[in-house]
């Protein structure tokens, strides 16, 4: 009797840590489904400070760094945060600073891989491509129209070559 009592408390112990340690993994699990959660998320975004110059460029400089061509990109106006989206714990710790999307910029396939080719984006450069030279001047169209409009007159913004 005494070796059953015993031999069920061991059991029941045995059972009690493996429940234990099989709880840790579950937190790991959630943690890598909010991340990958939020990296699909904003795996198109791109990220513009309010106050930075030459927003055309800064656009152009993170599709240029995406992995993956999408066929548009939403832009998101931060308070003069520099962020890419790469960085799933800024964009899930500072959502407040980075704001909603403002715009949803369309590109084709060939101007992002143009892109990925450019070495540098020197717009003075005589051979820089025309195709991309092109984009910039769209690109800073849809950005002043945000600005006068506050976005009223909507956010697509059409830059496809």
């Amino acid at each position: 009797m005494k070796k059953s009592i015993l031999i069920l408390f061991f059991v029941t112990f045995l059972i009690w840590i493996i429940y234990i340690l099989s709880q840790k993994p579950s937190n790991d699990v959630k943690e890598i489904s909010i991340k990958e959660k939020i990296k699909s998320e904003i795996a198109n975004d791109v990220f513009i400070p309010s106050e930075y110059n030459d927003k055309g460029i800064l656009f152009l400089n993170q599709v240029k760094n995406k992995e993956s061509y999408f066929p548009n990109y939403e832009v998101r106006i931060t308070n003069n945060l520099h962020v890419t989206s790469g960085d799933w714990r800024f964009f899930q710790e500072n959502y407040e600073h980075i704001g909603s999307v403002k715009l949803v910029v369309e590109i084709s396939k060939n101007v992002f891989n143009d892109l990925k080719n450019q070495a540098d984006f020197n717009l003075l450069n005589p051979s820089f491509n025309e195709k991309i030279k092109e984009i910039y001047e769209c690109l800073n169209i849809c950005f002043e129209r945000i600005k006068q409009t506050e976005g009223r007159w909507g956010n697509q913004c059409n830059c496809r070559n």
